[in-house]
């Protein structure tokens, strides 16, 4: 079974920054990815995104299926009012579980998956410092 694993976002104010770590697993193990981008939007909920950009995530920083990254505010897309800023990874696993022989094989189809979306950074967070 193919689980993507809550991704923990820690807020780095002093820093301007945000660092974002996910895992993909699957059977409960985390497993390698062959490729992993961040798809980052703005809206006022999960629900009403509106997709931005694409930052692509770099093979060497694919340790396990794990992503550990930290964006700079620079990077993320500036929200409006009351708008917050969202997440969401694209990605295509080495392995993927196959429905058919339930068991996880090598990904020969290139099959690709997504995570569920998350927020990066919310609006009541942006007013308690000021930003």
């Amino acid at each position: 079974m193919i689980t993507s694993l809550e991704a923990k976002v820690t807020e780095y104010p002093a820093d301007k920054a945000v660092k974002v770590t996910w895992s993909y697993a699957l059977d409960g193990k985390p497993s390698e990815l062959n490729s992993c981008s961040m798809r980052l939007g703005v809206g006022k909920n999960h629900k009403a995104v509106m997709w931005k950009q694409i930052v692509h995530v770099p093979l060497g920083k694919l340790k396990n299926g794990c992503v550990d990254e930290t964006l700079g505010m620079d990077v993320l897309p500036t929200p409006k009012k009351g708008e917050n800023i969202y997440c969401m990874f694209l990605f295509e696993g080495k392995y993927v579980y196959d429905e058919r022989t339930k068991k996880a094989e090598m990904n020969h189809g290139r099959e690709i998956g997504m995570s569920k979306i998350i927020a990066l950074v919310s609006h009541e967070s942006r007013v308690k410092r000021g930003v």
